[in-house]
């Protein structure tokens, strides 16, 4: 905990969990398990799930049917997969067993077995026999709970390199976004749901390398993979490491010990056991994570670079209508609850966007593409900013291969929020070593970046390569003449030479050799 953290502040903090004490060993293994159990009922498919809801209700009185409906109508449209469906499955399982229900149960659990098998053998089928065929393809299967738009990037740059790759996730692709993903694999299974019948898939696949996107909250599927993975090698790409993020003892106050400490051990497992890391950090956080954990698997260094083909040159702009410029900030809001300025400092951006909308600027959050504007429970600040400065939009994302034109039209992108380190609890690590990722949109579309200043590694990027400008916090309600006066032409060519050097396509070579190195391939 920071030592700047009084008694009083502490207190004062939004945080909705007191203090807590580690979980035991033991315990973190019952959440393991019961996040990656064997369930009795292993749906693959919203058919087959809805047949067997379909035929336990028929076993039921006409009111426990309709509740056992609603509540699984609702998994079924959300597209939440990666924890709610399979345990509520599991406690209806244990509860109807003893009703007579057993025969059925077991009836759709072979079905389900049947069915995973099939899936299986179809993914293989489109990778390639990987057993002993005499070609050097490599054949990676990305595995992930909401596939990243970085991962999409990677599987376009590893196709043009002769890489069969397979995609396995637990939630829905948007309907928008579903043909970029088809397009970038070979295989795409998304929708599978339960953690249960991914494991299953995996542990029937051969392939030469699993390419596990690990998000905080989700690294057990780092852990599970590298336990079913046959031959194969498991490198785990991490976007942010939990223990990197805050501490403990300030984690466990916005969420419960049971998630934190889990992600915290499935973070060490992954880093003590994959046969290599990716992440988007300073290089020196390998030392932090080596300390932390008794040791460090093979770390590789990697941003989302840009596509090289899709760099828009000479884009007309909005401004060239009136003169008024315009910046774009592309990227999710968070929602009304549980995200508490200490630890999300883009808490901030309602006021960080007063400050450039009172200087004369005018902006369009351009929403991720996952979420849905009319989705979100935390548009409110937004919607009254909106009322308050007709120049300010809320916009509904756009898939990934559409973006680069849409953020062409902007003078500025912006990665830029209030930090206010009287409040601000995240780890030192984190500020001193991540990287916004949003600002490789914005190279990929040609425009500058105005970026945090307090965000060091992301600054150095930003001003070392002449990708636009760093500002501090205290700077933000009087930069509007420094940003008017940036060379933007100037900042165009430092972006495009930059892109040239290190887009997707010149750096995918690297990830492939890692494959090969640790694949033996």
């Amino acid at each position: 905990m920071s030592a700047l953290l009084t008694t009083e502040r502490l207190h004062a903090m939004a945080f909705r969990y007191p203090p807590s004490p580690p979980l035991s060993n033991a315990q973190i293994e019952v959440m393991y398990d019961a996040l990656i159990l064997q369930h009795p009922v292993l749906p693959t498919s919203q058919p087959l799930l809805s047949d067997f809801l379909e035929d336990i209700c028929k076993l039921l009185p006409a009111e426990n049917a309709a509740k056992i409906r609603t509540v699984f109508e609702k998994q079924l449209t959300s597209g939440k997969g990666n924890r709610d469906i399979a345990p509520l499955l599991d406690r209806l399982c244990q509860q109807l067993e003893p009703i007579g229900a057993g025969p059925l149960i077991r009836r759709y659990s072979l079905r389900a077995e049947s069915e995973i098998m099939s899936m299986a053998t179809a993914i293989q089928k489109s990778l390639g026999e990987a057993d002993g065929e005499a070609d050097q393809s490599l054949r990676v299967m990305f595995i992930a709970t909401k596939p990243y738009f970085q991962v999409l990037r990677e599987a376009q740059a590893l196709q043009d390199q002769g890489v069969a790759c397979g995609l396995l996730c637990l939630d829905h692709i948007p309907t928008a976004m579903r043909p970029g993903f088809d397009a970038a694999f070979t295989s795409v299974s998304d929708g599978i749901r339960n953690p249960t019948v991914l494991t299953e898939i995996i542990s029937h696949l051969a392939v030469d390398v699993f390419h596990v996107q690990c998000w905080m909250w989700s690294y057990y599927l780092a852990r599970a993979t590298i336990e079913r993975k046959r031959r194969a090698k498991v490198v785990c790409e991490v976007y942010d490491f939990t223990s990197v993020y805050a501490p403990r003892d300030i984690l466990t106050q916005n969420w419960p010990r049971e998630v934190v400490d889990t992600d915290l051990a499935m973070e060490q497992y992954l880093c003590l056991n994959a046969d290599a890391v990716i992440h988007r950090y300073h290089p020196d956080i390998d030392d932090e994570l080596r300390e932390r954990h008794g040791g460090l698997a093979r770390t590789f260094h990697a941003q989302p670079w840009p596509a090289a083909d899709v760099t828009p040159r000479n884009p007309a702009k909005l401004s060239d209508r009136d003169g008024i410029l315009r910046m774009v900030y592309a990227g999710g809001i968070l929602e009304k609850e549980g995200c508490p300025a200490e630890l999300f400092p883009i808490r901030t951006m309602p006021r960080t966007f007063r400050c450039f909308l009172e200087q004369g600027f005018h902006i369009d959050l351009l929403h991720d593409p996952h979420r849905p504007l009319a989705t979100s429970d935390g548009a409110a600040e937004y919607i009254a900013l909106a009322e308050e400065f007709p120049g300010f939009r809320l916009v509904d994302g756009v898939p990934p291969d559409r973006l680069p034109e849409a953020l062409s039209v902007y003078d500025f992108g912006i990665v830029v929020t209030h930090i206010d380190r009287d409040i601000l609890q995240v780890g030192p690590g984190l500020m001193r070593g991540a990287v916004g990722t949003k600002v490789f949109a914005y190279i990929e579309a040609g425009i500058p970046s105005v970026v945090c200043k307090e965000y060091e590694y992301t600054a150095w990027l930003v001003e070392h390569h002449g990708l636009g400008i760093a500002l501090e916090t205290a700077e933000l309600e009087t930069a509007g003449p420094r940003l008017r006066a940036l060379d933007r032409k100037a900042i165009a060519a430092s972006i495009l030479e930059f892109n040239e050097a290190h887009n997707m396509s010149q750096e995918i070579p690297k990830l492939v050799s890692l494959y090969r190195e640790i694949s033996g391939n």
